[in-house]
């Protein structure tokens, strides 16, 4: 289920379904995988007037629509997981799997 690296030809892997991006992100935040947040992600949180309760309200609960997009500058895809924060409103959390160090990466929010 990897999303890192490259395969042998040089092409991006293949991004998980959406429904495995759900799975996986879920399953690194409730058994306790750290998170690291980047500066993007911490001012659009900012400005979507959200915190990390509402952030965790979303990896809890939310869900995956869309296959991942692959981004090069992470060697990764990135997920956007849809939910709402803890008052109700929608939010979105823009997430990379990091299943190597059993850890997610915050890229922003929305």
């Amino acid at each position: 289920m990897g999303t890192r690296g490259r395969t042998p030809d040089d092409r991006p892997p293949q991004s998980l379904t959406p429904a495995q991006a759900t799975t996986a992100i879920r399953r690194v935040f409730l058994e306790g995988g750290p998170f690291s947040r980047t500066e993007h992600f911490v001012r659009e949180l900012a400005r979507a007037n959200a915190d990390m309760g509402d952030v965790n309200h979303v990896l809890e609960h939310g869900a995956v629509l869309r296959p991942g997009q692959w981004k090069p500058e992470h060697r990764a895809h990135n997920y956007d997981m849809a939910g709402t924060d803890v008052g109700g409103n929608e939010l979105h959390v823009v997430v990379c799997i990091d299943e190597a160090n059993f850890r997610l990466i915050l890229i922003t929010a929305y």
